[in-house]
């Protein structure tokens, strides 16, 4: 409770820095496809004319547009952005005065030093994609795991679970690591046993003994697992059970387009040197490490500190584990902060639990201490504005280009000038029918200017066959245009039935007016 009050005057200094920069970036041209179509499901979502349920239930990440909701009450655009600014700024004022709170006074003004500098915070606070979740989440999941390893309660598994719970709603993917975690379980089990040594040799005695004290291992570990996976497996099967009860797939929320941001792939179309598309699976694994070196000086000094502890260090090597899953799993070539920053999240846990033992007494008498951790702070911030010089994410890309070159994404610009168009040129209340799935971002501009016959309206099916009964205008996508073949109002083109008059065309995009 003595925290409480320091909590909350730095997080909202913290949350006021990060404001103004999202704010002063969003002046300067810059967004991110993410956070505009956050801004625009939310705008669906308040729409009284539109299927509000399918747009509550199956857009994902279910948890980002809840979150989301409180600041799109006052504006839906600007509510990504400052939703994250906030709850980054959260994040450092408890980290912040958490340190400050153990007498790390130094340590605490270096991580406040880290959030203001760091490019990584600062993407993550301004950028509007839901890239701040993975770490807050990351970090609570692996501070809790720590927590337990020093004072053994349940509590900390309830809160595991909420974790893993809370990650069914944002990337469903990460249950997974339950698998990685069996180990540590076990080991957990067997170190809660009491008159253990907590070695090796130790968790061979305790396995190899007696067979009431194996039933007494089994028992703890048994129950330990069903405490954490219980409600994220639940929660994940109600999810799966509302999509299959509505539309009798279980997995309709991601199986159609309008309900994922990159359904489609946008980012692969962004990338500045398309010729590394063709990128080979070996190179993609090069890909990975290099990238995964470049956050990793907080972790691996954390990890050579803590390696004394057994549990510390099995806990740790789940991250180099399911960063190999996931890329096995995911099949994917290029990796983005939502995977990278894991690696940050575990660090920082695993330093504030090394504060908490024994190690953080050596901290306080060893005079070299506050060097070296400034080093790595350095080695750390170094290594994040390489990576956002290397990155091939289309936002980060973005973010870097437009404040070292002042230069704009030219994809971008195009949704830009079409919204700008719409906006200044077209009629209040006018009517255009197109695919959502592709032209999100347009709309989620102009969805207060005019109205969009899209995937949410009931009439959009019927407008594909009858167009001029329903619309005035028809935004499609050029056929030299990447997402042509995509595009669900591409047969009008061809169609001698429909007469579209080209009134406003980008680079890859068209509006036409429909006769």
């Amino acid at each position: 409770m003595n925290r409480l009050i320091p909590t909350i005057v730095i997080s909202l200094f913290f949350s006021l820095y990060y404001g103004c920069v999202s704010y002063w970036l969003a002046l300067k041209g810059y967004a991110s496809l993410e956070g505009l179509f956050i801004a625009d499901k939310l705008q669906v979502l308040f729409s009284p004319d539109v299927n509000t349920i399918e747009a509550f239930y199956f857009t994902y990440p279910v948890l980002t547009q809840l979150i989301n909701i409180p600041l799109a009450l006052v504006d839906p655009i600007y509510a990504p952005i400052f939703t994250a600014s906030l709850l980054t700024g959260v994040f450092a004022g408890f980290v912040v005065v958490h340190l400050f709170g153990l007498q790390y006074r130094l340590l605490s003004c270096l991580v406040s030093a880290y959030f203001l500098c760091s490019p990584v915070m600062v993407f993550l606070a301004a950028s509007g994609t839901s890239t701040y979740l993975y770490l807050i989440l990351y970090f609570f999941f692996f501070y809790f795991i720590f927590k337990y390893t020093r004072d053994f309660t349940t509590y900390n598994f309830v809160m595991i679970s909420l974790c893993l719970s809370a990650f069914v709603f944002l990337e469903y993917n990460f249950l997974w690591i339950l698998v990685f975690m069996i180990p540590l379980v076990l080991f957990f089990s067997v170190f809660n046993a009491i008159g253990i040594k907590k070695s090796y040799i130790g968790i061979f005695t305790q396995i190899t003994q007696k067979s009431s004290q194996q039933r007494k291992l089994i028992g703890r570990f048994t129950s330990t697992f069903l405490i954490i996976i219980f409600t994220p497996l639940s929660s994940f099967l109600l999810y799966l059970l509302i999509n299959y009860w509505f539309t009798g797939r279980w997995f309709y929320f991601e199986e159609i387009s309008v309900f994922t941001w990159n359904y489609y792939e946008f980012i692969a179309y962004q990338i500045h040197n398309s010729s590394l598309l063709e990128i080979s699976d070996s190179r993609s694994l090069i890909h990975l490490l290099e990238r995964s070196v470049l956050f990793a000086p907080l972790f691996l000094s954390v990890l050579l500190l803590g390696r004394r502890s057994l549990l510390f260090q099995y806990t740790m090597i789940l991250v180099p584990f399911w960063l190999v899953f996931y890329k096995s799993f995911e099949g994917s070539h290029f990796f983005n902060l939502q995977v990278f920053t894991i690696i940050v999240a575990a660090g920082i846990a695993g330093g504030i639990h090394l504060i908490h033992t024994r190690l953080g007494k050596i901290y306080l008498a060893n005079r070299g201490m506050p060097v070296y951790v400034i080093v790595f702070t350095i080695l750390t911030l170094v290594g994040e504005v390489y990576y956002f010089n290397i990155t091939m994410d289309a936002s980060e890309a973005g973010m870097n280009s437009l404040v070292m070159e002042n230069r704009q994404d030219p994809t971008l610009e195009s949704f830009r000038d079409m919204a700008g168009y719409i906006n200044t040129e077209l009629d209040k209340d006018a009517t255009i029918l197109t695919d959502n799935s592709i032209f999100y971002p347009t709309m989620a501009l102009t969805r207060d200017r005019v109205t969009y016959i899209d995937q949410f309206t009931d009439t959009y099916y019927t407008a594909l066959q009858v167009p001029a009964l329903y619309a005035q205008y028809g935004l499609i996508s050029n056929m030299e245009s990447y997402s042509y073949d995509k595009d669900k109002l591409r047969s009008l083109l061809v169609s001698k039935s429909v007469a579209l008059v080209p009134i406003h065309a980008t680079e890859n995009f068209t509006l036409y007016r429909i006769n």
